[in-house]
């Protein structure tokens, strides 16, 4: 502690200053070394295929995970409920445009009227980050 620091003596100030560094010590820990986003997200229709582009975006050391979710109808759909494929799932890296496709009419063969909203989910180890909803 510094001479001139109010934690450099054995004052009642000592208890304040040691939970203020207990405070900043746990705010240090709590803030990610590494981070994961999602970037440029765009959702079109191409004949019966709805699509899903976005980048993966970060600093992140580690692959991650990204999970689908479709919601129509008032329902959510898991990626696994319906015929989606793409870049989802595990061990995605960082850099270049990523595509999600759905078949849609092998899911509803009369088609879909209504909105479609596309949910993206990305964790790597313990972190999850919420998802964007498009």
């Amino acid at each position: 502690m510094h001479e001139g620091s109010p934690c450099a003596n054995n004052r009642p100030a000592t208890r304040s200053c040691l939970m203020a560094a207990a405070f900043a010590a746990v705010l240090g820990t709590a803030a990610p070394l590494w981070s994961a986003d999602f970037a440029n997200p765009a959702a079109r229709q191409e004949g019966n295929q709805v699509l899903l582009e976005y980048d993966l975006v970060g600093s992140s050391r580690e692959n991650q995970r990204v999970t689908v979710y479709i919601e129509f109808g008032g329902r959510r759909y898991a990626a696994t409920d319906l015929h989606i494929t793409g870049n989802f799932g595990e061990n995605l890296k960082f850099g270049g445009r990523n595509r999600v496709s759905w078949d849609l009419l092998r899911d509803l063969p009369s088609g879909l009227k209504g909105e479609v909203t596309w949910e993206l989910g990305l964790s790597a180890g313990p972190s999850f980050i919420p998802p964007p909803s498009l």
